[in-house]
């Protein structure tokens, strides 16, 4: 939820009144939304979709903003129910609802080209550079030199949830692995946890010739630990039809580039819209045979250490001053799409 967060906190209060339905409450501070004078918290902890949208409807709002999709898909009711004039869906949309519920769609020309608008029942409300920005307020642990420059190889590393990492996924990693033998892998989750679920990965590898030097299996840490992974990696392997975002920003903040390379579908474009916004566009691939080709050339460049090394010292910095960290850009982008919105429905 990390590009909510800084999106929430940019709004112009003045001409802005914010309302936040949650389930589950909010994060703690230093993670997330940071409170406002005058903003609205409603819990609907324990609602049902009928009562949530009665309260919602109370409210009487001029725009209601899912973030949620079918990422939580119980809450879908809600939206069903219309307890707001003009619904759009942002965060966690990541391909057309079909609903007749969500009047607009908030996106941006890389996760949806135009010609693919005609599949869409939303309207679509375009931003420039990404449809998400990051806004980095949490504790986070310095940058660190890569693991390349005091070692013989490179160290990819995928920290995505393992249900991203496909077999298609697990077969381009392993001729990534087979083409530069010198090459580890170290993957990163919740399911790694069970010793059960970590041999069942490392013999889907084994069936494609990766040894156990090669496949580094790991369980999940508290996010600052988890974070520190990135010490330990030198290129992060965007997973695809799935593609990361936040995994994909956390990583580039870390000062770890990401390789990806766009999808038939925007949840497959989702990294090459922030990298793109992030100035990094030699970090997308044009295709998967192409994302291969260009790990096995890093993994092998005598020059690939020092590249990193230089990359990592200027990343933050980067970051800081490119469209894919600035909140506030987005959010007026965003405020303009609203204003039209509601000038068109009490016209």
């Amino acid at each position: 939820m990390k590009p909510v967060w800084g999106m929430l906190d940019a709004h112009n209060r003045q001409d802005f009144e914010i309302h936040l339905f949650l389930d589950g409450g909010l994060p703690e501070k230093q993670y997330g939304y940071a409170p406002h004078d005058g903003d609205h918290v409603h819990a609907l902890d324990k609602t049902t979709n009928a009562e949530a949208a009665q309260l919602i409807s109370k409210e009487q709002l001029d725009i209601l903003v899912d973030l949620n999709g079918f990422s939580y898909p119980r809450r879908l009711g809600v939206f069903m129910r219309k307890p707001a004039p003009a619904q759009v869906g942002w965060f966690n949309t990541f391909a057309t609802s079909g609903m007749k519920a969500f009047d607009f769609a908030i996106g941006d020309d890389v996760v949806l080209p135009r010609e693919e608008e005609g599949f869409y029942t939303e309207r679509i409300l375009r931003v420039r550079g990404s449809y998400l920005a990051f806004s980095v307020k949490y504790p986070v642990p310095d940058v660190v030199d890569p693991p390349s420059a005091e070692s013989k190889g490179i160290t990819f590393g995928c920290l995505a949830p393992q249900y991203k990492i496909v077999p298609d996924m697990i077969g381009a990693f392993a001729e990534i692995l087979c083409a530069a033998p010198g090459a580890r892998l170290l993957l990163k989750n919740t399911c790694l946890t069970d010793p059960r679920n970590r041999a069942i990965v490392r013999d889907l590898f084994g069936r494609r010739g990766i040894s156990r030097r090669q496949l580094v299996c790991e369980g999940p840490v508290e996010h600052f630990e988890f974070l520190k992974t990135y010490d330990r990696i030198d290129i992060a392997l965007d997973t695809i039809p799935y593609s990361g975002g936040t995994t994909t920003m956390e990583a580039l903040w870390q000062g770890v580039p990401v390789l990806t390379f766009p999808g038939d579908r925007w949840v497959s474009r989702i990294s090459s819209s922030l990298l793109r916004a992030a100035r990094l566009h030699e970090w997308i691939c044009e295709s998967r045979k192409k994302y291969v080709r260009r790990a096995i050339e890093l993994a092998r460049g005598s020059d690939t250490p020092a590249q990193l090394a230089m990359l990592r010292t200027s990343m933050r910095k980067r970051l800081s001053a490119a469209p894919v960290c600035d909140a506030e850009d987005l959010c007026r982008q965003v405020e303009v799409h609203y204003r039209n919105i509601a000038g068109a429905k009490n016209a």
